[in-house]
């Protein structure tokens, strides 16, 4: 008896050395598959042999495809040697999606191992390749796919009717759920959870505004509290994280699951804007469990502000920060530098204000400084073009393209901002990026011990450690592709 070619392969490319989250992407697409009747295989390289794992699983089943997603940065050259292993030793199409894959779908089938790319949410489209596959029909009418033919790139527009209405149900079982819980995050074991997809915000450096045209889109309270209480039936957590971009833009739905939390006894943390949170919902957030808040300040500049359209002020920015501290809310606070148009004086406005807010609330949690880049998939992107910036042209080259480095032609000092974001990252996070090993945390005291002295007098010259360290990150970086 012949056995139905209904299998589907989707490979979790290696990320770095850090925090592993629930791979929330495969989980969704799980979710579809299995409801039309497929069979969907799930390989995390970030915590299993790949090789080995596709080996077994090819000599058991008939595999329609194997799909795989990277993001901007050095999981491309990851998720290259993945699909380069597939077309080596298997007969199947390899798939692409993702965000940097919607943006560049042409420059992304030019590389030798990949066959299709499937463009912007993937759920559905995914759904109508495998039928089409496993019917041995032809892709060429398939909506919201680029694939090859005759050694030309062909790319069918997208298939409106596919927009996403819903947040899709995640597959929970396709995963080891223990091997994602992060240690004394917000509580002693922490479960990260999606709610929504997208934003309703206009930042000129994100992907949401272009890759999801300004919608939100969320689970209702009761959907999300169903959820929980079903991962709660089964694994040993005590808190959450809501990884959602923009948790609170439902005034509504926010309460009700804060309300609910509180009765489970469950603590947790969440994602907003700072326009998103005023004293009463500050207040409320407070008595009712939430541990943390993370929002972007972005800047210190009211003038960098409004050229990247983030809807805020610095006064602003102050405010949440006084509101999170009064009522008990844990802050994690992010910045970005290098735009464009930010002079030295803008800078500086921004490391004044981080070290304002500092005082206002020493218990504030700062992200390094990230040097803004111009990611594919935001409008930032190709206003950056305006500016000299000329994007790499090679997929594989894009994975030298990420926060750490400079890659905007108009910082003319490179070292000074990449110096800027390594301070801060050590300074600010020293006793985050403690292990147990005596030898490592010798090297992160001393190295904060400088990197404090630069923050406190704006040395920036001179980055001799930082030279040395960018060399250990950018070997790391390769090892793992």
């Amino acid at each position: 008896m012949k056995l139905r070619r209904n299998t589907v392969v989707f490979i979790y490319p290696k990320t770095g050395p850090n925090l592993i989250k629930p791979p929330f992407g495969a989980m969704a697409l799980a979710t579809r598959f299995k409801e039309e009747g497929f069979d969907f295989e799930f390989v995390d390289s970030r915590l299993e042999n790949y090789q080995k794992r596709l080996e077994d699983i090819f000599r058991k089943k008939q595999v329609l495809f194997v799909g795989t997603s990277a993001m901007t940065g050095p999981q491309i050259l990851h998720a290259l040697q993945i699909s380069k292993f597939v077309k080596d030793n298997f007969k199947v199409p390899v798939i692409w999606g993702g965000i940097h894959a919607s943006s560049f779908p042409e420059q992304t089938l030019k590389n030798n191992s990949i066959d299709i790319i499937l463009i912007g949410d993937a759920e559905i489209t995914a759904i109508n390749l495998a039928k089409a596959m496993e019917s041995n029909k032809s892709v060429e009418k398939l909506k919201g796919v680029a694939y090859k033919k005759e050694q030309k790139i062909l790319i069918n527009p997208p298939d409106i009717t596919t927009k996403l209405k819903k947040v899709p149900k995640y597959a929970w079982d396709l995963i080891d759920v223990n091997k994602y819980i992060e240690l004394n995050l917000i509580g002693k074991r922490t479960i990260s959870m999606f709610t929504s997809r997208g934003c309703p915000m206009d930042c000129s450096f994100c992907y949401a505004p272009l890759f999801h045209k300004h919608r939100w889109i969320g689970q209702t309270a009761e959907e999300v509290m169903e959820e929980i209480d079903y991962l709660k039936s089964k694994y040993d957590f005590d808190s959450v994280f809501f990884n959602d971009d923009n948790f609170c833009v439902d005034p509504k739905r926010t309460r009700k699951i804060a309300t609910e939390m509180k009765k489970r006894g469950l603590t947790y943390g969440l994602s907003l804007t700072v326009s998103r949170l005023n004293e009463d919902l500050a207040k409320f957030l407070g008595e009712n469990n939430c541990k943390r808040i993370d929002f972007g300040g972005e800047s210190g500049s009211p003038k960098v502000l409004k050229a990247i359209n983030k809807d805020q002020t610095p006064e602003q920015i102050i405010n949440t920060v006084k509101l999170t501290k009064k009522y008990g809310l844990n802050a994690c606070i992010s910045f970005v530098m290098g735009h464009p148009e930010e002079t030295n004086k803008d800078l500086n406005m921004t490391l004044d204000l981080i070290d304002k807010l500092l005082k206002i609330n020493p218990h504030l949690t700062v992200n390094s400084l990230k040097i803004l880049t111009p990611y594919p998939g935001s409008r930032y992107f190709f206003e950056a073009q305006k500016y000299g910036f000329k994007p790499p042209t090679k997929l594989e080259d894009w994975a030298e393209f990420y926060w750490e480095n400079v890659t905007t032609p108009w910082i003319k000092n490179k070292w000074k901002y990449e110096t800027i974001s390594f301070a801060s990252l050590i300074y600010f996070f020293r006793y985050r990026l403690k292990q147990k090993n005596f030898f490592f945390n010798l090297a992160i005291d001393i190295l904060a011990g400088i990197e404090g002295f630069r923050w406190k007098h704006r040395f920036w010259k001179f980055p001799i450690e930082i030279v040395l360290m960018k060399k250990i990150v950018d070997r790391i970086n390769h090892s793992l592709a």
